[in-house]
């Protein structure tokens, strides 16, 4: 495989396998169906989360939170568990503009 790639391949040991991201994104799915927003957000356990995201590169999946209480996004980060990671946002983006997956440098 090395041989026909154009630069060596780089393997790198990672906290969370892209299986467990794939299945963090699977319960964001199943908790926001009936929870978007107006506006496009989503509330998920009383949090109003602009996007989420997961990111090969990162090794998680981010969470992007616009809004909600200390307790309801420590409520969150116990739901999603050590392969979610929360950051405060105050843009918000087009919908279609999202592509789900930051795989590439």
């Amino acid at each position: 495989m090395s041989a026909k790639a154009s630069r060596p391949a780089i393997f790198e040991h990672v906290r969370f396998s892209e299986r467990a991201l794939n299945q963090v994104m699977e319960r964001v799915e199943e908790s926001v169906q009936n929870s978007i927003a107006g506006d496009g957000s989503m509330i998920i356990a009383g949090v109003e989360v602009e996007m989420v995201f997961s990111s090969i590169q990162d090794n998680v999946v981010h969470f992007k939170i616009l809004s909600g209480s200390d307790s309801d996004k420590a409520a969150l980060a116990a739901q999603f568990g050590p392969a979610a990671d929360f950051g405060p946002t105050t843009e918000r983006v087009h919908p279609v503009a999202c592509t789900g997956r930051t795989n590439l440098r």
